[in-house]
């Protein structure tokens, strides 16, 4: 890009999404954002007139092929207990087409930087790459930092971006000398997780064991209840040198979302307990864990985006000629008899034709309806449209006319789609890992009270537990009591089925979401998109689709009783509107369907924050010279830099920081 100024940013990450082309991992919603985001901060600079190279630095886990990666010609060394050991180095640049919400496709290359040892990576796979053990786990975050340094120090970089506590130890082991010249910023994509691990020998011994001087780091840094706490370490050494800590939703000022919700405190979090319930609460989650140093450093929210791909129109698990070619690799690699659909007919249909739709063409998410109550129940939902009963009184077609029939053009030259007779399905979708966050076993608390108060209801459960979660296979077993007691209404699949799963989200009228913390929000977004409805709790980053959604209140979890008569309230609400209000329904249908998801915004955010801390590298330079002249010296650059730069509290706060704050905000 000739006349561009350039910028290099590392983007270290223990998961990189990428898990289809087997060069990466996603167990959660931290792979799909590392996935998405690079392409979009090189697009989002480049219209800033930034020439931006991103490199995502992540492990080597053993299951890559690394026959397809290349091997460069340098090791980096690394030191846990005494042994000293040196880590391969391996790139692969990705290229990707990248659809802007104009419809314009963009060519975008990046580099991936893998890590690899033997000792440390050998028994890692796909599904299996964070320790049970938090000794092993800092041992191994060490060992994969000290070789994420070692290779940053020498790349020419001029930010390091961090994600989440996994390579929370990288500032460290680049030093404070080089943090003062490079900054670093930290995005927390769930702080629940914190790296908290358990002293050996003391804090001091601990930190030396993994590398690190612990007399001068441990109490400072790390101390957490007579535990290392690689999040609030990080957090420190990144705001020390004027970098910012950001989180996955909410806004810059951290009035919303996740955001808000990391820096609120365990009193005022009672306190809102209290207004809801109207008593005193037993007791509430914390979305900080207690961690304090988040309620005085600032925190800012920078809101996730989606690619278009998850969009009705592009989305390829619903597109016949992507689902060919998906099953035509799988019958080479497995054999003729595996198939991507359960029933014959499903099978058939979804490879036969397209079923992208958008808002105009909501008859096809009608079929999908049909198509996925034949898939898990075996059986075409009962009729619903009233032409389809006109129709069946004739003989006629005993299912939603195609795209093109007659009826399908009569409603959408109105406007419309076609009302659900009040016998139709009302399908609630449920998708997800069978975790405490995601609380799911409130909606095996109240499916029976649904199915009773609904005849019509319908829940597909598509959720799986951790091998060794008793607590998780405990609800398994009782999303599959529900099951067996309501056959043709209830049905739930514990397996790993992304055709399944995709169907779920675009055939569903609904899709449950009562989580305990989310900090963004992706099934949220995805279902909306496709024009199901979200039903589930107002937290975190599920509040973003506030807007086309039903979310209920609570935060006593000693109370389980009482949230799931909050969470019964809103789908029976939810229910009334589809049931006896069917404009209101479509209306909100079509408002989640024109959610935006772009990255665009949030890509651009990211961009400031990389401009935003080469201008805080310099205040930190001169913070105890005049603010007045930094303040004058920004220049065009100073709208900038008062967006992103906000003091921190109490013992962690500056004098100077604060002067500068109150001059920039008399001159905005």
């Amino acid at each position: 890009m000739p006349g561009k100024k350039k910028l290099r940013v590392a983007l270290c990450s223990w998961e990189t999404g990428r898990a289809g082309e087997g060069l990466g991992v996603k167990v959660g919603g931290l792979g799909q954002v590392v996935e998405e985001l690079p392409p979009e901060l090189i697009l989002a600079a480049a219209r800033q007139g930034l020439a931006l190279e991103v490199e995502t630095l992540s492990p080597c886990f053993a299951h890559y092929d690394r026959s397809r990666l290349r091997k460069l010609p340098l090791r980096v060394p690394a030191a846990i207990e005494g042994h000293a050991f040196e880590f391969d180095v391996y790139e692969h640049r990705f290229l990707e087409s990248v659809e802007s919400p104009d419809e314009t496709t963009a060519e975008v290359g990046f580099k991936s930087v893998y890590f690899w040892d033997e000792g440390q990576l050998h028994w890692t796979k796909a599904d299996a790459v964070y320790p049970h053990d938090p000794w092993l786990g800092l041992k191994m975050y060490s060992a994969v930092a000290q070789a994420m340094a070692g290779y940053i120090r020498q790349g020419g970089f001029q930010t390091v971006h961090l994600h989440d506590y996994h390579v929370g130890l990288v500032p460290f082991f680049l030093g404070d000398g080089f943090l003062r010249r490079v900054p670093a910023h930290l995005t927390i994509h769930n702080a629940s997780y914190q790296g908290v691990t358990p002293l050996q020998g003391g804090g001091y011994a601990t930190l030396d064991r993994v590398g690190l001087p612990g007399e001068k780091l441990f109490h400072k840094y790390f101390d957490f209840f007579d535990n290392v706490n690689l999040l609030k370490g990080c957090m420190l050494k990144v705001a020390e040198h004027g970098g910012r800590v950001t989180t996955v939703s909410g806004d810059l000022a951290g009035s919303w979302g996740y955001a808000a919700e990391l820096q609120e405190s365990h009193a005022a979090l009672l306190e809102r307990a209290r207004r809801i319930a109207g008593r005193e609460p037993g007791r509430v989650f914390l979305p900080n864990r207690h961690l304090d140093v988040l309620e005085k450093l600032p925190v800012a929210g920078i809101t996730n985006g989606l690619r278009r791909r998850h969009r009705p129109e592009s989305m390829p698990e619903i597109d016949c000629v992507h689902l060919r070619e998906e099953s035509d690799r799988l019958k080479a690699r497995y054999g003729s008899g595996v198939r991507l659909f359960g029933s014959d007919e499903v099978e058939r249909e979804m490879l036969a034709r397209d079923h992208r739709f958008d808002a105009g063409r909501l008859e096809v998410k009608a079929e999908l309806k049909r198509l996925l109550h034949l898939e898990v129940f075996g059986r075409p939902a009962p009729p619903g449209d009233p032409c389809d009963l006109r129709h069946r009184a004739r003989g006629e077609h005993p299912r939603p006319a195609p795209p093109g029939g007659p009826c399908a053009l009569r409603h959408r030259a109105r406007g419309e789609h076609p009302r659900p007779a009040r016998g139709a399905p009302a399908v609630f979708g449920v998708v997800g890992r069978l975790v405490e966050q995601k609380n799911l076993g409130l909606v095996a608390d109240i499916a029976d009270r649904v199915l009773g108060h609904d005849a019509m209801a319908r829940f597909v459960v598509l959720a799986s537990a951790p091998l060794d979660d008793a607590w998780a296979r405990g609800v398994e077993g009782r999303f599959r009591d529900l099951a067996g007691r309501h056959p043709g209404r209830v049905c739930f699949n514990n397996g790993f089925d992304p055709c399944l799963g995709k169907l779920i989200l675009a055939g569903s009228d609904f899709i449950l979401l009562p989580s305990r913390f989310e900090p963004c929000g992706l099934v949220d977004y995805e279902a909306a998109l496709l024009g199901t409805i979200p039903v589930g709790r107002a937290t975190g980053g599920l509040t973003k689709t506030r807007h086309c959604a039903y979310l209920y209140e609570w935060q006593d979890v000693a109370d389980p009783g009482g949230e799931a008569e909050a969470f019964l309230a809103k789908i029976k609400e939810a229910l009334g509107v589809f049931r006896e209000d069917h404009p209101r329904h479509q209306a909100l249908m079509r408002s989640a369907m024109a959610t935006d998801t772009d990255w665009g915004p949030s890509a651009a955010q990211y961009v400031d924050l990389y401009r935003y801390g080469l201008l805080a590298r310099d205040w930190a330079a001169v913070r105890r010279g005049s603010p007045e002249e930094f303040a004058a010296s920004l220049g065009p650059d100073r709208e900038l830099f008062a967006r992103f730069f906000a003091p921190a509290l109490a013992e962690y706060g500056h004098p100077f920081d604060r002067e500068l704050a109150r001059l920039l905000g008399e001159v905005l």
